[in-house]
């Protein structure tokens, strides 16, 4: 039938300028979305990778170590499993060097190539969906960008390793279709250095060793078989990247814990609960996928308890992944996008999953970045298809619907997302959140209580200050409720008490502690300090003992076992572990005056002035600096 005139599409129309000013379009609209966040502090895991981490704190002076080490020891000086992803870390060694770090500059850093992976994956659309409208295009990417799921990777300085992961993963799959259709060698290898920079940033990158198979066998027309031909590259630098894994992170000595305040599947008592615990994590997934909302940092123990196959989270979730699991196959025989979207998220998920592996959460929003760019793809498409809309140009009758749709969740999305950028803030405002979407986290609770704790101490006034500790009092004894043998809760919880004086109430928390942890340092020791400021020396001394058993390098172990001696007028005991601290921090001036003090009761005056000669001349060199 004839169009009558005055109805054509406004779409043909606007076409061409969306696709003059789409790169203005999507930048400017990222900065809409995150611009909030140039205001932000750093909050939550900054601490680990940025202001407390020794290499990066060197600048780029500290980039090679980062290289050679995990991405975690420069943090806590300890080997063993942790991560190995070197870029982002010298990243923020050479913002370092830059700018020392400034939270506006790296938040602005992390809006900046967030809004650059924006411009490739439309990029990347103009390959995989050549004949579709360019606004439909262009929808998928603004439905990408604003999708509040992606708060906690572009609001959180350190989770630029997610970014730049998939940053490096979208550019490398651009220059493998600039090599399919150019034949260029120096495409290949572009597209295989950066899938290696891609796995440097985050190992969630090797899931795109399967991707690049599929990209070719759906969008350019590849065999299934001829697809995987051209992975070797990408399977070298994978081997690279493991060499590298393996030589730098030393493996860990002992069988590691389960650890189940991360994660809470360590939990399962048997195959069948964890199996079910998996499938409805999967399904919270998918809900947060279609629901972003509320949000939280943390899902640990016990936010999402185990559950049996009896349950209707579990069964629910299991039926609808096989049905997707039927369209994923389904798609792929067919070529069809649709199948090549669930695929690309069933892929991408597979690291983070828990599925194959326990990794170290139970869920978490950071683990969608990049399978959300499937939904993000998917839901334009189908809702275009369920319109029976024409991908190039819609029917006139159709359009307004679908502008109506899309424009509304872009819309939502976008208050969504700036307003829990606000939660970002700092630690307190993210973990205040957090106890209101995670009520039933013990860390949650935990996390909050330390800040208040914070709080207390910086207070102005005694009511503030009073007020603080009451909510931190609360929050700890929350965090405990839900796992009373929560490591960092009862610790902490001990630590409040003793810093107020109430040695009675820290005593409790610190044997608590150290039945369920007999060997927490912390907690020997801070249970000695305790007994040690009641005088009580006998009683403190066996903690001493036994955390100088476990580390014999513990300097204050070492001088509270001195001190418990001396307290105790036994000098010649006392001595030798003074000694030993002295051996350790030798720019100490307290130890050196108490050995004078010791040398002198044992009546070796000489000895006596020796030491006190060199607490002077330290003191000396120390004040004239």
């Amino acid at each position: 039938m004839k169009k009558k005139k005055g109805k054509t599409n406004a779409a043909f129309f606007l076409a061409p300028t969306f696709k003059k000013y789409s790169t203005l379009i999507l930048v400017s609209f990222t900065l809409l979305l995150y611009g909030n966040t140039l205001l932000n502090d750093f909050a939550l895991d900054d601490g680990v990778y940025i202001q407390h981490h020794q290499e990066v704190q060197q600048g780029v002076y500290g980039i090679p170590a980062i290289f050679l080490q995990g991405s975690t020891y420069g943090f806590n000086q300890m080997g063993g499993q942790q991560p190995y992803r070197p870029i982002p870390l010298a990243s923020f060694a050479l913002g370092k060097s830059l700018f020392n770090n400034n939270t506006v500059i790296e938040h602005a850093i992390n809006v900046l190539l967030y809004a650059l992976l924006g411009l490739i994956l439309f990029q990347l659309l103009a390959h995989w969906l050549p004949s579709y409208s360019i606004l439909l295009r262009l929808s998928i990417v603004i439905l990408f960008l604003a999708h509040p799921i992606h708060t906690e990777v572009v609001a959180n300085i350190k989770s630029r390793d997610e970014i730049l992961c998939f940053l490096f993963g979208a550019y490398s799959l651009l220059y493998l279709h600039k090599f399919i259709g150019s034949k260029k060698l120096k495409h290949w290898i572009y597209s295989s250095l950066l899938f290696f920079a891609a796995i440097l940033s985050k190992e969630s990158g090797l899931s795109l060793v399967l991707v690049i198979p599929l990209v070719l066998y759906t969008f350019v027309g590849r065999k299934l078989v001829a697809s995987f031909r051209i992975l070797p590259p990408y399977l070298m630098a994978t081997a690279v990247y493991f060499v590298l894994r393996t030589v730098v992170i030393q493996p860990e000595t002992g069988e590691l814990p389960n650890d189940v305040i991360n994660n809470t599947l360590y939990g399962a008592a048997s195959f069948a609960e964890r199996s079910a615990t998996i499938v409805a994590l999967l399904g919270e997934y998918i809900r947060l996928l279609v629901i972003p909302y509320p949000l939280s940092w943390d899902y640990s123990y016990n936010q999402f308890p185990i559950l049996n196959w009896g349950t209707t989270k579990a069964l629910g979730a299991l039926v609808f992944h096989l049905i997707l699991a039927y369209w994923a196959i389904r798609g792929l025989r067919r070529r069809d996008v649709v199948g090549f979207c669930l695929l690309f998220y069933a892929l991408t998920m597979a690291i983070t999953s828990n599925v194959f592996f326990l990794n170290g959460a139970t869920l978490g929003e950071r683990f969608l970045f990049m399978p959300s760019w499937a939904f993000c793809m998917l839901i334009p498409i189908l809702f275009t298809k369920w319109l029976q809309a024409d991908t190039q140009r819609w029917l006139p009758k159709r359009s307004p619907i679908w502008l109506a749709v899309m424009s509304g969740l872009i819309l939502l999305g976008t208050l969504i997302t700036i307003d829990r950028n606000g939660d970002w803030k700092n630690n307190l405002t993210l973990f205040e959140a957090g106890v209101k979407a995670a009520p039933n986290s013990a860390r949650v609770h935990a996390s909050v209580a330390f800040e208040y704790k914070l709080q207390a101490q910086v207070a102005t006034d005694v009511s503030s200050s009073r007020s603080y500790f009451e909510k931190a009092e609360a929050a700890f004894a929350k965090s405990l409720e839900i796992y009373p043998e929560f490591e960092y809760a009862l610790y902490n919880f001990g630590v409040l008490y003793m810093e107020i004086g109430a040695l009675d109430q820290a005593e409790v928390y610190f044997q608590r502690l150290l039945e369920a942890h007999p060997n927490h340092e912390g907690g020997l020791n801070n249970l000695g300090v305790t007994y040690f400021r009641q005088q009580n020396y006998p009683a403190a001394i066996p903690y001493f003992n036994r955390l100088l058993e476990i580390n014999p390098i513990h300097h204050q172990a070492l001088t509270n076992m001195g001190a418990s001696y001396f307290n105790l007028n036994e000098m010649t005991k006392a001595l030798p572990f003074y000694e030993r601290a002295l051996e350790l921090q030798k720019n100490d001036s307290n130890t050196y005056e108490i050995l004078s003090r010791i040398h002198n009761a044992l009546g070796q005056p000489k000895l006596a002035a020796h030491y006190a000669a060199l607490k002077e001349g330290l003191e000396e060199e120390f004040g004239s600096r």
